[in-house]
């Protein structure tokens, strides 16, 4: 197995680059994953071999400063439990970190002009960190619930009503959010909640380019700077008009 294309791992955002090293050490087969997880079966050449391939590939993604600490393990299963361990935490840090995530994922809701992959993207990421610490696994039935639950009023209380009635344990995540979007296209809601944002940045924009009232040349006569002040004013009112029409 070619340790040049492992994922580098540099100290920060360690549940990703622990995926991808899941993933990249089963790719040549289960067993290099295996010896990595489990450790060695036996003192064969075979065995060995294994721990040889996953040791390689794990010091050779490291930093110098994770590499530094980590080096002196002797043997890829102890290794890689160091890595773990020091990035994840003991099994008490574990434990107060997933119920710091789970009371944010009972709190979770859509956000206002944000559609509904957008939601399933911030949620996934709730579920994905506490998938990783290993102490309970989040259901596709569980986050199919929840997102169904915090989809936002009253845009989408119709295929709410629809989708509650429905067994949310036999369907995936994609499947439901395909569903809302769906249903979001066939309301309306999906082009309300694309143009949300540019609109409001038009709004900004067109507001501090609005034409300014011109300066009139100062006049000795009080009759002049009359008609200077009631101008000034008429103009600021045609001003706080035009933008009212514009927001609206």
């Amino acid at each position: 197995m070619s340790t040049d294309t492992a994922p580098f791992f540099d100290g920060k955002a360690f549940p990703r680059w622990k995926l991808l090293m899941e993933a990249h050490l089963q790719a040549p087969g289960l067993d290099v994953w295996r010896v990595t997880k489990e450790g060695t079966r036996s003192n064969s050449a075979r065995e060995r071999q294994f721990d040889a391939i996953t040791k390689s590939t794990l010091l050779s993604s490291l930093c110098d400063d994770v590499f530094n600490r980590m080096f002196a393990s002797p043997n890829a299963h102890e290794l890689w439990k160091q890595i773990v361990e020091n990035h994840e935490g003991s099994a008490d840090v574990s434990n107060q970190k997933y119920h710091v995530l789970a009371d944010e994922l009972t709190s979770f809701k859509q956000l206002d002009n944000k559609s509904a992959h957008d939601m399933f993207s911030r949620l996934n990421t709730f579920v994905n960190e506490i998938n990783n610490l290993g102490l309970k696994q989040v259901t596709n039935g569980e986050v199919n619930r929840k997102i169904i639950r915090c989809l936002r009023k009253p845009d989408y209380d119709i295929i709410k009503t629809v989708l509650l009635k429905e067994d949310s344990d036999n369907k995936t995540p994609n499947e439901v959010i395909n569903t809302i979007v769906a249903h979001g296209y066939s309301m309306g809601i999906i082009k309300q909640e694309s143009t949300s944002t540019s609109s409001q940045k038009s709004l900004g924009v067109k507001h501090t380019c609005k034409h300014q009232p011109r300066r009139q040349e100062q006049s000795s006569s009080e009759e002049e700077e009359d008609d200077d002040a009631d101008e000034a004013s008429s103009s600021s009112e045609d001003e706080a008009t035009s933008r009212a029409i514009i927001f609206y």
